[in-house]
């Protein structure tokens, strides 16, 4: 004499909060007598369902590369009459944004954002997207992070111009400095000095001064031109060429030999009466050859 009814979810579903809808079972007895079981069931509001991708992961590049992840997002309530939406967006996290098109998400990367993270480096961006009914769904993006490239800045160039063996230096100066936007990375370039083929550069507190070796260029000749390259390396194995630009001046040719001689009156008929010495000319600069010709 002891019933139980049991619900079928599956067919009930739709029912809103408050709807009530009701079950009639009736049951025969072994004389044919019927009797109604009447069952009253009210429906509940259902949670939406949100389906698609709910997370995406981005690379750290370089600012004004474009970097983004994608996915989707839709949502459905099985309460009649529930028709919930994700209406199309944009929304900004902390390290990028996130545009919601029909549906299809994309994060942006904000790569000035996340300059300063180290190779294998890991944040997250977490963006809350709210549907029209207000259930809301996090987008969490996973951002990793590279080892940039330092940055080298200065003057790496320098110009000077050929003089005679023995003349005040003949320099050429600049500044050197390397940054990394990394965080912990902090290169340097340490004092130093370093020679090149035509003389040699001197660093200090990042200040270079070139000077030229002028015995290596006397054989320049007026406007050639020769570069001496000289590499400076950071603390983190960056390099810096620094290229010095030598121009060649017209040296002064050599005269070299006896240039003073003397003789003694004698008396008309004597013999000759002669001086003799020598004379040469030279000249270090290269192709010219100058010659005192016989006459």
């Amino acid at each position: 004499g002891n019933w139980t009814y049991t619900l079928d979810q599956s067919a009930v579903q739709d029912l809103d909060a408050g709807d009530e809808v009701t079950d009639t079972i009736t049951l025969t007895a072994s004389d044919n007598t019927q009797q109604d079981i009447v069952i009253t069931i009210t429906g509940t509001d259902d949670a939406p369902e949100v389906s698609g991708e709910f997370v995406g992961s981005v690379t750290e590049g370089n600012e004004g590369d474009a970097v983004t992840a994608t996915g989707t997002i839709a949502i459905s309530d099985v309460d009649a009459g529930d028709n919930p939406t994700f209406a199309n967006t944009t929304e900004a996290g902390t390290y990028g944004s996130l545009d919601l098109v029909n549906g299809n998400w994309t994060y942006t990367l904000d790569q000035s954002a996340v300059q300063n993270l180290d190779a294998g480096d890991q944040v997250t961006d977490t963006i809350t997207l709210t549907a029209s009914d207000n259930t809301q769904q996090d987008i969490v993006i996973t951002i990793t992070g590279t080892d940039d490239l330092p940055e080298v800045t200065g003057s790496f160039t320098g110009s000077v111009t050929e003089g005679n063996v023995g003349d005040a230096p003949a320099t050429a100066t600049g500044t050197l400095a390397i940054s990394d936007v990394d965080d912990g990375d902090n290169p340097t370039f340490a004092n130093t000095t370093e020679t090149g083929t035509y003389g040699s550069i001197e660093l200090v507190d990042g200040d270079w001064t070139y000077t030229l070796d002028q015995d290596s260029v006397q054989d320049l000749d007026a406007g050639d031109q020769v570069t001496d390259t000289i590499t400076l390396s950071a603390s983190d194995g960056t390099q810096q060429a620094i290229v010095i630009t030598i121009t060649g001046s017209e040296d002064t040719p050599e005269v070299t030999g006896s240039f003073i001689g003397s003789v003694t009156e004698g008396n008309v008929g004597d013999a000759p009466v002669t001086a003799s010495g020598t004379l040469s000319i030279s000249d270090v600069d290269g192709d010219d050859n100058p010659t005192f010709a016989n006459t």
